[in-house]
């Protein structure tokens, strides 16, 4: 059900996605294992690491949260398997 989608388009996403986690989730990995979650039991919050919430909203600006999502609920369509790629970056 995906032969619409060109081998141009999965390669731009590949590289985009590629170039947000070298750019962005990949320098987050000292802040993340020196700072870690904190979590104030009694405020029912959480502390992300330096930069986790700017790199999340980036990565939601992107729209890959909801990127093998039915286009229906706002997704991008795409397909389940180029998703697990992205995922794995």
């Amino acid at each position: 059900g995906f032969e619409s989608v060109e081998d141009s388009t999965i390669n731009q996403f590949l590289s985009e996605v590629a170039k947000m986690a070298e750019d962005v989730i990949f320098p987050l990995n000292g802040s993340g294992d020196r700072e870690g979650c904190v979590h104030d039991r009694d405020q029912k919050t959480v502390k992300t690491p330096t930069g986790f919430k700017e790199a999340y909203k980036q990565f939601c600006q992107a729209g890959l949260p909801a990127f093998a999502c039915d286009t229906r609920y706002g997704g991008l369509g795409m397909p389940a398997s180029l998703n697990t790629a992205i995922s794995e970056m």
